[in-house]
């Protein structure tokens, strides 16, 4: 993602150390709260850069959370 790519979202500053971990539990709280797949993917992009999941990745786990799929073992296992 470009610079002005960040500029234009008002970030503060990238994060480019993280871990799957944490962006799924990302994933998880913005699905909550009603954000689309491709809106968490491109606020996953702004922040974490080329280490920002999938988004087909993301996808994946926004449907496990819709059909309960997911547990407290899965959602932190790295």
């Amino acid at each position: 993602m470009s610079d002005s790519c960040y500029a234009r979202l008002n970030l503060a500053v990238k994060l480019g150390n993280c871990s799957k971990v944490e962006q799924r539990l990302v994933t998880r709280f913005l699905w909550a709260g009603s954000v689309s797949g491709s809106q968490t993917h491109q606020r996953m992009c702004a922040q974490y850069g080329d280490i920002a999941l999938l988004c087909r990745v993301i996808y994946k786990w926004i449907k496990k959370f819709e059909n309960e799929e997911q547990t407290k073992d899965m959602i932190l296992e790295d």
